[in-house]
């Protein structure tokens, strides 16, 4: 419920703003994933998967695209953590279908 939490941080002029947003505008509402995850953090109240969710929450890369871009990375990580990593990683998560 609170995933854009961050937004209370965007100027109420660009939120309703009557128009197309410049590239700057665009790129302050875009932090309001970072804003958000800083809001929860500080406040004792909010668990750790609550501020990961404002924070991940317009993510969209696919578990199997992800491990395949670290894989063929592998001047910049350690492939043997990378193994590891899609090892313990759903095949197919919750919500795919199959």
């Amino acid at each position: 419920m609170l995933h854009d939490i961050g937004m209370v941080k965007v100027p109420v002029e660009i939120l309703r703003a009557p128009r197309s947003l410049t590239s700057q505008e665009f790129e302050r509402v875009k932090l309001h994933t970072t804003l958000g995850y800083r809001i929860m953090t500080e406040n004792k109240e909010f668990g750790y998967l609550a501020a990961h969710a404002a924070l991940e929450h317009h993510e969209r890369v696919h578990p199997h695209e992800a491990i395949r871009y670290l894989g063929a990375s592998a001047g910049r990580f350690d492939q043997r953590l990378v193994r590891r990593l899609a090892l313990r990683m759903a095949s197919y998560p919750n919500g795919t279908f199959v």
